[in-house]
């Protein structure tokens, strides 16, 4: 289980349906339908439940996806219909108390998606479970851009971080964890302001041959790693403080002799 001092939002970049068809002798859009399987969905809730995820945001569609052959967007489109109105995701999403949103851009998207999108979003609005939120037709530095344009609609001239925070989309925490399916070592515009500090991990299996025994793996492997801010510990200095404190001094000493303290 993560250490829960430091992990409460995992971001996953869900790449790699198109590869993972081809190296099955399929077509892309059939790594789409894999990538999109209810199986995926209930291991990802559990997992998440396990290890008491507080939010799990995913990189669906962003808004450069729009450039991608006409046939694979109309079946993705449907594949997102599904994915909001099936009557096996609204199950899961009841039986696990679960939470929905979607954060993007409405322009480009048909009314009955839409429509699908803010009905599970009103039904499971009181659910006390995991906050699923799914960046549909999103780009990050749009997001960044609504939000400076909220605070010049409202007179703003000067702003702080938790104040900003609150005019992007989905009022969402800081990501703790990022990860990329497929191999690739790229953040994508997904959400640049709320990863700043996020640890990444970018395994080479690709989004349709998610499990719950990788899962478990990314957590041994992102527990290893130790989370500083910018900032260390005393104890780095621990028994050396004497030396630190004289290279400080000469440093301090060379610095004057220049000129330039």
């Amino acid at each position: 289980m993560p250490n829960k001092e430091r992990t409460n939002h995992i971001g996953f970049i869900c790449d790699g349906n198109g590869r993972w068809a081809k190296s099955k002798n399929k077509i892309r859009i059939e790594g789409h339908l894999a990538g999109m399987s209810s199986s995926i969905w209930k291991t990802l809730i559990n997992w998440g439940k396990s290890n008491k995820y507080s939010h799990m945001s995913f990189y669906i569609f962003s808004t450069e996806n729009w450039n991608r052959p006409k046939l694979e967007v109309s079946y993705l489109m449907l594949l997102f219909q599904e994915l909001s109105s099936g009557s096996k995701w609204r199950k899961l999403m009841r039986d696990n108390d679960t939470k929905v949103n979607f954060i993007g851009e409405e322009v480009g998207l048909k009314r009955s998606l839409l429509k699908s999108m803010r009905e599970i979003e009103e039904i499971t609005k009181n659910n006390k479970g995991i906050n699923l939120t799914f960046c549909m037709n999103y780009g990050g530095k749009a997001d960044i851009l609504q939000a400076v344009n909220k605070c010049i609609a409202i007179g703003k001239t000067e702003i702080n971080e938790k104040e900003f925070e609150k005019h992007l989309r989905g009022d969402l925490p800081m990501i703790d964890i990022l990860v990329r399916t497929g191999g690739s070592s790229r953040t994508s515009n997904f959400l640049p302001w709320h990863i700043t500090y996020a640890d990444m991990y970018f395994p080479s299996w690709y989004w349709p041959e998610l499990d719950r025994e990788k899962l478990d793996l990314l957590t041994i492997d992102i527990d290893k790693r130790k989370r500083r801010f910018g900032g260390i510990g005393e104890e780095e200095y621990s028994g050396c403080e004497d030396k630190a404190s004289e290279m400080v001094e000469e440093k301090t000493k060379e610095l004057k002799a220049q000129g330039i303290l």
